[in-house]
């Protein structure tokens, strides 16, 4: 009976310390978040607004890159994408209703970019401070690294 109670106690503490370590898909992301910052992107849990219904969150994360300086002036924006935009504009991406819009110029240098970004991409967005990328982790390390080099070329427009 002793036995019964010592194997019962250890498999109790083994099972709660397995149940606390993360997941292989965990890991996965602790490691494309961990590259992300390495190279200077911002990462951050983030809800973003569902364009096609206005009282439903999007649940993704964002990977920003700062601009290394604040440009005053220009107006912020944000572009959904080809698997959440309802009304697409540019390659199957579009801007929500009543959204601010970059002028046409910079949207034809944008289109070859978009198409680069990860189909599991869900929002591009500009701001005065930085330029982000939202999706749902779902790529390898490959894909961190395609997302800065566009975030980057972004910057340059």
């Amino acid at each position: 009976m002793f036995l019964l109670v010592v194997i019962l106690a250890v498999v109790l503490i083994l099972g709660s310390m397995l149940w606390v370590l993360p997941s292989a898909k965990e890991r996965q992301q602790m490691a494309l978040r961990r590259q992300a910052m390495r190279m200077g992107i911002q990462v951050q849990l983030s809800k973003l607004d569902d364009p096609n219904n206005a009282l439903d969150k999007i649940h993704c994360v964002v990977y920003r890159l700062p601009h290394h300086r604040v440009t005053k002036g220009i107006k912020p924006w944000l572009l959904y994408g080809k698997n959440i935009a309802r009304f697409s504009d540019e390659n199957g991406w579009g801007f929500a209703a009543r959204a601010a819009k970059p002028d046409a110029i910079y949207l034809g240098k944008l289109k070859p970019l978009l198409a680069q970004l990860p189909e599991d991409s869900i929002a591009l967005e500009s701001t005065p401070g930085s330029v982000g990328v939202y999706w749902r982790e779902r790529g390898e390390s490959a894909d961190v690294e395609t997302i800065y080099q566009v975030l980057r070329e972004i910057q340059q427009l």
